[in-house]
């Protein structure tokens, strides 16, 4: 409610009869918002989210994962030993039968690569996640949709892994350009490298599928999505914010001929979080793709390479 004068300033000439009126009676009358009311909600709802965290904490973040991860490793390579010397010990003072260390050898030897790498791996991922979440929910009190980690709609899940399909066939693309340019492959030789001599045993498979398709996504995209993209996105436009986050987590990734086919990966992953401002986006796409690229390692393995 506003007074008659206020309202006889009022523009347009929809409100005349009841300016007139509010007149002639002294009245107060009711007026609807204005429309520019709606042109600035639209303005705020543009604006982007701020973030608290800075790039201070990334390097905290880096910091940490790193401790995390060299200490799991000083710790599976101190296990191993430990155990070996203790059968060798055992065996030459009579604690244990004869040959008992042989056979512990042929018992975890077809799965002491693969588990060892999915110790670290484990590590490294749940070091990064947990690092992320304390230098930027826990640290400054924020929630989890600071991160991105909104629920998605259905409809959304499903375009989301619609994507998977064109994304894919782009790499093959990819890969078949780049072998015929430079003859380089673009097939991960650092992943081969890892598990080259690994047993394909239902075992192995199970923990790189662990590895691989859950703990791999939700770390990365937690960092490079979720920290490093908001981050950006908060000085930078979209476009910049995307091209800058896909760099470094194909950069990161410490394989230069998969560097092509990384970065229009981190795009997509970046357009699928702008496009749905949920971070479970590009975690469902991320694992997908790993998920294939899983296949094909057990198809690789199988085979002896």
């Amino acid at each position: 409610m506003i007074s008659r004068d206020i309202a006889a300033s009022w523009p347009g000439g929809r409100m005349a009869p009841y300016v007139s009126v509010a007149r002639r009676y002294n009245m107060a009358v009711a007026l609807p918002k204005a429309p520019e009311a709606k042109v600035q909600a639209a303005e705020v709802r543009a604006v982007v989210e701020p973030v608290p965290w800075s790039w201070t904490d990334a390097a905290r973040i880096a910091v940490l994962t790193v401790g995390i991860t060299a200490g799991a490793a000083a710790g599976v390579v101190l296990v191993r030993l430990l155990a070996s010397f203790g059968y060798l010990i055992a065996d030459a003072v009579g604690l244990v039968p004869a040959g008992s260390y042989d056979r512990f050898l042929s018992t975890v030897g077809p799965y002491g690569a693969c588990a060892t790498l999915f110790a670290i791996g484990m590590a490294m991922c749940l070091g990064l996640a947990y690092a992320v979440y304390h230098y930027t929910a826990s640290k400054y009190h924020v929630s989890f949709a600071a991160l991105g980690l909104r629920c998605l709609s259905w409809k959304d899940t499903l375009r989301v892994a619609g994507l998977f399909v064109p994304v894919t066939l782009c790499g093959g693309i990819i890969g078949w350009v780049q072998q015929s340019v430079t003859g380089a492959s673009s097939q991960n030789q650092q992943l081969s490298m890892l598990t080259r001599g690994m047993a394909p045993s239902p075992a192995n498979f199970v923990m790189l599928g662990l590895l691989l398709v859950v703990l791999a996504p939700l770390a990365e995209e937690l960092l490079f999505r979720g920290f490093l993209y908001r981050l950006l996105r908060q000085r930078l436009p979209a476009g910049a914010s995307i091209a800058i986050s896909a760099s470094v987590f194909a950069a990161l990734h410490c394989a230069p001929t998969l560097f092509p086919w990384m970065f229009v990966v981190g795009v997509v992953f970046g357009l699928v979080v702008e496009k749905t401002q949920s971070l479970y986006a590009s975690i469902l796409l991320h694992a997908m793709i790993n998920a294939l690229a899983l296949a094909g390692l057990m198809v690789a393995l199988s085979s002896g390479w």
